[in-house]
């Protein structure tokens, strides 16, 4: 029988830390809605529950990301990976927002919920440098599986304002043109098992081919 079961993401966290080998030693709650999780090999993960974009306004959304980077403390940037709610794409036409997550990553992974293949081009104006971009799985079987599970697609809400219906036309057009190949050998996001979901992956030029990633 199919298993289809809803984790949330710090259970989800602890339980792959210790799918491979890896002990919890300490958890310190910090200010913020945040957690340090150390592990006996040295490891540690800080956990930020936050709710961020929900208000229109720059302003707003740039005071929401500051609180989240100053719990992180650091510059590093880090291995991102995008699982949004379809109806929470809104949040990836945002400039601020879009700048801001390319800032602290190194590479990322996501599905269609996630930005564009085009916005990883310095022409989008949102990345300051080159990334190179990998694309997995064919999104016009993906939409089949929207309408098997009753999701109803960005750019068929009713609710749209004009400007959003465009933008969201636009990525689909994209989208539909760019994930072109086999079916994924997993299933991942809003896919089933006939039609498996997409994966864009993404890393910064300054790592070349990504072997230094590994």
């Amino acid at each position: 029988k199919e298993l289809n079961m809803t984790i949330g993401l710090l259970p989800n966290l602890l339980v792959s830390l210790q799918a491979i080998g890896h002990k919890l030693t300490s958890l310190t709650r910090l200010k913020q809605n945040a957690v340090v999780i150390r592990t006996n090999h040295g490891v540690e993960v800080v956990y930020i529950s936050r709710s961020v974009g929900g208000r229109q306004g720059g302003g707003m959304l740039h005071s929401e990301l500051a609180s989240i980077d100053r719990v992180l403390g650091s510059k590093a940037h880090y291995a991102t990976v995008i699982k949004a709610a379809e109806g929470a794409w809104e949040l990836f036409t945002r400039p601020v927002w879009c700048r801001w997550l390319f800032k602290i990553s190194a590479c990322t992974f996501h599905d269609e919920t996630g930005f564009a293949p085009s916005t990883y081009l310095v022409s989008s104006r949102l990345v300051s440098t080159e990334w190179h971009v990998k694309l997995f799985g064919n999104f016009s079987a993906l939409e089949h599986s929207y309408k098997r599970s009753g999701i109803t697609e960005r750019w068929n809400n009713g609710w749209l304002s004009p400007n959003l219906r465009n933008l969201s036309v636009s990525m689909r057009d994209e989208l539909q043109s760019r994930f072109r190949e086999e079916n994924l050998p997993f299933i991942f996001g809003y896919g089933d098992v006939s039609a498996h979901g997409v994966v864009l992956t993404a890393w910064r030029s300054t790592f070349g081919n990504g072997t230094e990633l590994a």
